[in-house]
């Protein structure tokens, strides 16, 4: 709010959409990519100066804790935008899908949706995307 009211009142909606791009951005070990960008955005059309990030650290857990902790077995549509991370997300889902059809249940998601715009070779070396894309289709996923 204090943000907003730094802003000339016929620029306040453009800000707003601009501050919400910056509330949903993420990051994992590093700022996000486009973070300076937007920065300069708006001190260049606002002239506002943002604080200096405060890095805030999670556990990480894995799909079959975050089902354990969660209290579920699987899910229908699984939408993932890790930052680099989608391909270990994914490989941790898998183990856990697998391990459940041990026990006759079926965990396994209906739909996937995941980044491949090559932020996993990035973080993982190599080719992490294209194998993990190759990992979906021998469990039976259609991959386009």
């Amino acid at each position: 709010q204090e943000l907003m009211e730094k802003a000339p009142a016929h620029l306040r909606k453009d800000l707003e959409m601009d501050l919400l791009y910056l509330r949903n951005m993420s990051s994992v070990d590093t700022d996000h990519p486009r973070f300076w960008m937007s920065q300069q955005k708006l001190w260049r059309n606002y002239g506002i100066e943002l604080a200096p990030l405060q890095r805030v650290s999670t556990p990480m857990w894995t799909y079959a804790r975050l089902s354990r902790e969660l209290d579920f077995c699987g899910c229908e549509v699984l939408l993932i935008d890790a930052e680099g991370h989608d391909a270990k997300i994914l490989r941790s889902m898998l183990a856990h899908c697998k391990e459940e059809a041990t026990r006759g249940r079926d965990a396994w998601p209906t739909i996937i949706v995941f980044e491949s715009a090559g932020h996993c070779d990035e973080k993982e070396g190599g080719r992490a995307e294209a194998m993990t894309i190759r990992l979906l289709e021998t469990y039976g996923y259609d991959v386009f």
